[in-house]
Formats: structure tokens, C-alpha cells, sequence
């Protein structure tokens, strides 16, 4: 994390960080950057929780559930070479170039794929590889910002704040995505309110900046592509833990693609008794 000096603490707490130190230590002038950061961390997960469930249904009725499974496969292997790549790169940019550059590239993929939906097959394979870039791109680099402005003993101390907008949002983003496709929001308008949070989030980054700017990054080195997985493979410890990935991988696909092929079966049987079912829909509710 970075070597920082970090506010002065022998001020007087303002009532946001009284109430804010009931959960952790927080201390004077750590409250607002603290909450700011809460507020975009879950503004992220809902965005991100918007667009996992968007995806489905654009799969499942583009190809079905076997078409489902090869995707996600193919989307580790697109991983595979992205995770390593963006480290490196990450490594020798600004951070707030970096925190712009990626979420401004984000929101043109999204309203391109918003573009293409209608007209091009297949859109629902390259949508649900470039959900997972999104997924990791966007909580990745919160994360290594989060780095940047915190000290290892500040953010041992925030952090568990931080978190509660993350563990808030996954859950109030599916919930809410499930009432507009159950109300028959089409996944396009759904999609652009995922947009919205988007630059939300850039805002909030904005004003975070402009408090933190005092602060000054510790030299890092710079990471040469690969470097991750080569760490992987030195440590026992780390390699028995990607095993334990692999499996829990295992599971998960097997147990996902089960539930999606029964789930587009019921939603065709549906389908087939009311030529007004809509399947789009019904899939996005479940």
C-alpha cells in the first residue's frame, strides 16, 4: 500500500466518523473518503450484478445452455491472457488515467453491444467473454486504487467499511434487475441504466481524487507480463489454492449449466403453450 501520511488524527471527529466508529477505527478526516469509496464500490456491484443477469438471457436464447457452458470456458482462456496484460499495464499508468481510460472504454462497449444486440448473431458469445473483462477490469482496478490512497494500517482499518457496499450492492443489483425484466423492461434500457452507474462511479472517483491528491503514490515496480502466474507456480501454498479454484470451478459450471437447461426446457415448454410468453423476460426474473 502507500507509504502515505494519512490525516491528522487528533482533530475533532466529525458525526459522520462518530458513526462511522462504531463499526471500525475511524478516525479524523478518514470519514467522507471513507463513505465515498463505500458509495463506488456499490454503485460497481449493482452495475456489475445488472449486467451478469442481462447476459443470461441473451446466451441461453442465442445458443442454450450447452452454447452457455463453451462460452464460459472460452471466456478463462481470454482470462488467461488478459489478467497478466492488464497488470503490466497497470504497473507503468497513472491511476487515475488508468481508472478513466478503462471505465470510459467499458461504457463504449457497453453502448456498442447496445448497438449490435439486434442485428448481429452471436453478440450474447462476445457479451457474456466481455462481462468477465468487466468483472475484473472494474473491481480489480477499485481495489488497486483503494492501494493507492491507503496506507496497509489505514486500510486495515477501513477497508471493513469499504466492503459493505460491496457485499450490498451484488444482492440490490439482482434484485433490481429481476423486477424490470418481470415488469418487461427490455435489456437494452436496462443495459443503459448500467451505463449510468458507470459514470456515476467515475464522479465519485473524481471527487476522491480531489481529496486525495496530497497523498503521494510509493515507487513500485513494475510488473513484467506473467509475473502473477509465475509467483503462482513458485509457492505450494498458492498453486494448492488455484487447484482448490479449479474445482470449485468444476462444481459451479457443472451445477450453472444444470439449472440453465432446465430454466430455458420450462421457459420453451412455457413458451410453446402462450404464443405471448415472454421467455426474454422470464429467464432475466429467475
Amino acid at each position: 500500500m502507500a507509504e502515505a501520511a494519512q490525516p491528522a488524527t487528533d482533530g475533532a471527529k466529525t458525526p459522520l466518523e462518530r458513526l462511522l466508529s462504531i463499526f471500525t477505527d475511524v478516525r479524523a478526516g478518514e470519514g467522507p473518503t471513507a463513505l465515498l469509496m463505500l458509495m463506488n464500490i456499490f454503485a460497481l456491484l449493482i452495475c456489475y450484478s445488472i449486467i451478469k443477469i442481462v447476459r443470461e438471457p441473451l446466451i441461453l436464447l442465442g445458443g442454450g445452455a450447452e452454447m452457455r457452458s463453451y462460452t464460459a470456458a472460452g471466456q478463462a482462456l481470454v482470462l488467461m491472457g488478459f489478467v497478466p496484460v492488464y497488470s503490466w499495464f497497470a504497473s507503468r499508468v497513472d491511476r487515475v488515467k488508468l481508472v478513466i481510460g478503462v471505465s470510459l472504454f467499458l461504457i463504449l462497449n457497453e453502448l456498442f453491444a447496445l448497438a449490435v444486440a439486434a442485428r448481429v448473431p452471436y453478440v450474447g458469445v462476445a457479451f457474456f467473454i466481455w462481462v468477465g473483462i468487466f468483472n475484473m477490469s472494474l473491481v480489480a482496478q477499485f481495489w488497486s486504487y483503494a492501494n493507492d490512497i491507503y496506507t496497509k494500517e489505514a486500510g486495515d482499518r477501513l477497508f471493513p467499511i469499504i466492503v459493505v457496499g460491496m457485499t450490498a450492492g451484488a444482492p440490490l443489483g439482482s434484485f433490481i434487475t429481476g423486477r424490470w425484466f418481470a415488469a418487461g423492461v427490455t435489456p437494452q434500457l436496462i443495459l443503459q441504466a448500467s451505463a449510468g452507474l458507470l459514470v456515476v462511479s467515475l464522479l465519485l472517483y473524481a471527487v476522491i481524487n480531489a481529496r486525495e491528491t496530497r497523498r503521494t503514490r510509493a515507487p513500485e515496480e513494475a510488473l513484467a507480463p506473467g509475473g502473477g502466474f509465475s509467483l503462482v507456480f513458485r509457492s505450494d501454498y498458492l498453486r494448492l489454492i488455484a487447484l482448490l479454484v479449479v474445482l470449485l470451478n468444476v462444481v459451479n459450471t457443472t451445477g450453472e449449466y444444470l439449472i440453465a437447461r432446465l430454466l430455458t426446457s420450462h421457459a420453451s415448454a412455457l413458451a410453446a403453450a402462450d404464443p405471448t410468453f415472454n421467455r426474454q423476460a422470464y429467464i432475466g426474473a429467475f
